[in-house]
């Protein structure tokens, strides 16, 4: 369109510099090229596309090249398998339906239920991110994982017994043992 001048970016991209530096003066400052605020946009532009450039010589290659690379590789990708399969779907989507299976019927406590495990959970979560620090980001990682396995696995396990013969007590456990799980995920 012809009444639109052309992007700044844009024409420092295609070595117009100055039809750029005169459209920020125009747009920003009055006309005053010298402006500190244009110089300081122009410079930014500058440098961004620089690096925009710097960054398209790179490779997809260059993430598995080195033996460091793919060590950060391997870990980001077990981080992300096991975060999705800890078993933090059955909490997120399928609670209620886990629940009238473990003789948790009622709307009024599952909607407690609900609601104390988000409140734990931002409790823990606030906590734990002050204690960071001072624990390290490994052994919270450790903690976590160890802990979601072993209660996750009696979860599971209390669970299949309920499924076998319902009993009053078992559901209790099982609420309990949400709250654990939900402890140690909420840990990292």
């Amino acid at each position: 369109m012809w009444w639109i001048p052309e992007s700044p970016r844009y024409l420092i991209s295609k070595d117009q510099p100055e039809k750029a530096l005169d459209i920020l003066a125009h747009y920003h400052a009055s006309d005053n090229r010298d402006d500190e605020f244009v110089q300081l946009e122009f410079s930014e532009i500058r440098t961004a596309i620089t690096l925009d450039k710097e960054a398209e010589a790179n490779s997809w290659i260059d993430l598995v090249r080195t033996k460091g690379n793919r060590k950060r590789i391997g870990i980001i990708t077990a981080i992300a398998f096991f975060s999705q399969w800890s078993g933090n779907g059955l909490m997120s989507y399928y609670l209620s339906a886990v629940m009238d299976n473990m003789g948790i019927t009622d709307p009024k406590t599952q909607l407690g239920i609900n609601g104390g495990l988000k409140s734990w959970a931002l409790i823990v979560n606030i906590f734990m991110s002050f204690q960071v620090d001072r624990i390290g980001r490994r052994p919270t990682y450790l903690i976590s994982t160890i802990g979601t396995l072993f209660a996750f696995t009696i979860w599971t396990i209390i669970s299949a017994r309920y499924a076998i013969s319902p009993a009053n007590g078992l559901g209790g456990a099982f609420v309990f043992m949400i709250f654990v799980y939900g402890t140690f995920y909420d840990f990292k």
